[in-house]
């Protein structure tokens, strides 16, 4: 077991259960009492999935809820109150989490919501900082184009919308990849276009690119010829502007993917249409 700390899920095993509650095995840090909304009766041995924090007593307890943000990942978190130390957050747990005024390039208002990172200070304190630059870096090390990434939108700028990538690095979409309106705080499933030699910066797609753009195309026309009684009346030969329409591709997508279905031998291809050859 590794040393149990505040912020982050653990796996304990069942320490104790009696009238004074149900009781974690949390190793060095002793046994912890079990602290849940959610209805259980787990038995004595028991191996459960527990997030560990510290209640207003300063104790470190456990809770089988998911709280809104953990050690090390980013979150937009509302502000719900002000005291000398700094802001409040909710992060859906009984204790609030602490946005020191020092992590606050811009103070919030209560009632604001601010993207922030979740750490874990030098006393092994968890707090918050909106100081996002200190914690994520810019060079996406680790990551491969066409890699399916989770992301947390930070800001649009001039290019495009600067994202935090798996909670570790910054990227970037394009303004020509976005298609509707993002908002702060919001977390979509992107991609790596490419990771930049020059600087081993991050270029990101909403969309599949690659092989996976294939692929996910393909599987959206075989949708659409099963949809269609395995026909559909556009071809090589039909305007861009109506296989848009049709298959929300472009004519090149289109084709490359009609391609990987051809030689599958899923597909008949023709110069203005598709038939299904299943």
């Amino acid at each position: 077991m590794s040393d149990v700390a505040a912020g982050q899920w653990f796996s304990l095993n069942v320490a104790s259960v009696g009238s004074k509650g149900t009781f974690m095995d949390a190793g060095a840090a002793g046994e912890i009492l079990l602290k849940s909304t959610q209805q259980a009766s787990p038995q004595v041995g028991e191996l459960l999935q527990v997030f560990v924090y510290r209640d207003h007593k300063d104790s470190l307890v456990a809770t089988l809820d998911a709280p809104k943000a953990e050690v090390g990942k980013v979150a937009y978190l509302k502000v719900v109150d002000k005291s000398s130390a700094g802001f409040f957050l909710d992060w859906g747990l009984p204790k609030d989490l602490l946005l020191p005024y020092n992590e606050t390039p811009n103070p919030p208002e209560v009632g604001d919501r601010v993207l922030v990172i979740v750490f874990r200070d030098d006393q092994g304190r968890v707090a918050a900082s909106m100081k996002l630059n200190e914690f994520i870096r810019d060079e996406g090390t680790g990551l491969k184009a066409e890699q399916e990434v989770e992301l947390v939108i930070a800001a649009t700028t001039d290019l495009g919308v600067k994202a935090v990538v798996n909670h570790q690095c910054w990227g970037l979409i394009y303004h020509a990849d976005v298609l509707e309106p993002m908002a702060v705080g919001q977390q979509v499933l992107g991609y790596v276009r490419r990771v930049r030699e020059e600087d081993q910066r991050v270029d990101l797609s909403l969309r599949p690119v690659g092989t996976k753009r294939l692929d996910a195309n393909s599987e959206k026309i075989l949708a659409l010829l099963r949809a269609n009684e395995g026909h559909m009346a556009i071809g090589d030969k039909s305007p861009p502007l109506v296989i848009q329409r049709v298959t929300g591709m472009s004519k090149r997508a289109f084709k490359q993917a009609c391609g990987v279905l051809y030689k599958q031998g899923l597909l008949k291809p023709g110069d203005h249409e598709i038939v299904l050859s299943e």
